[in-house]
């Protein structure tokens, strides 16, 4: 695992400092509160000229299993997180500073408007993917609740984005509470089988963790065994160097 976790780290910043592609995103997401721009819109990021993405989740009963309305809260979220970033730095501009100071003064809620749009991307991507498998597979219900609990998690954990948006009120908000602990127990049983479904190696895992075999403790065991710091009940350094140390300095001590 620690091999996997060497290759893993490092790729989330070949290319610069997340903060820096965050922000390039950022930059990129701007170009939609502006009309004349010409930027050219993509599905993925169509909903943030949509003036009536609000409107359509307002008088509806939440439905918190419900793939469209999880995909609308999270659009909700990002499209309002991208209208107070964007007033942040025109308010800037008005009080006398120029556009480079009105982007540093808003920097912090441009990177939380990037993170917001791309959660929102795999939101919608993983709701995509799952409605293309055959319902009928012992599959789809699995991958539709993992899809649901992403979604919900992201709620739970940036509560507060939702709620300033408008897109839940504070009873959605605990009913989204409510679905994510049902979720985590209905996901439980197949904890494991998603995450050997990565299908990593024993020897690319290279751990007494997530053995093929499950032989969890007895490996642990071995391994301890094997060691050759574990071959003497005492270790060698210690007679080689400490009390040699503790005996000629037991007087100053």
């Amino acid at each position: 695992m620690t091999a996997l976790y060497r290759v893993t780290v490092p790729a989330c910043t070949y290319e610069g400092d997340n903060t820096v592609l965050l922000l390039q995103t950022a930059r990129y997401l701007l170009k939609f509160l502006q009309p004349q721009s010409g930027a050219a819109t993509s599905r993925a990021a169509e909903y943030l000229v949509n003036a009536s993405l609000a409107a359509s989740l307002q008088g509806n009963a939440l439905d918190p299993s419900d793939p469209q309305t999880l995909c609308r809260i999270h659009q909700l979220r990002t499209q309002r997180l991208l209208q107070f970033a964007g007033q942040k730095m025109q308010d800037k501009m008005a009080s006398g500073g120029d556009r480079m100071e009105a982007w540093n003064h808003a920097s912090p809620y441009l990177v939380r408007t990037a993170e917001a749009f791309c959660q929102t991307f795999v939101v919608t991507n993983f709701f995509d993917a799952v409605s293309a498998i055959d319902k009928s597979s012992a599959i789809y219900p699995v991958l539709h609740t993992l899809a649901t609990f992403y979604a919900v998690t992201n709620i739970t954990e940036r509560t507060g984005d939702f709620v300033m948006a408008g897109a839940l009120s504070n009873e959605q908000v605990l009913q989204m509470y409510e679905k994510w602990d049902q979720l985590m127990v209905k996901l439980r049983p197949d904890a494991v089988g998603l995450v050997d479904a990565f299908d990593w190696t024993d020897a690319v895992l290279d751990s007494c963790l997530g053995r093929f075999d499950g032989r969890v403790y007895e490996a642990l065991w071995d391994w301890a065994r094997a060691s050759p710091l574990n071959r003497t009940d005492v270790l060698e350094g210690h007679r080689q160097h400490l009390l040699p140390f503790l005996k000629e300095n037991r007087s100053k001590l």
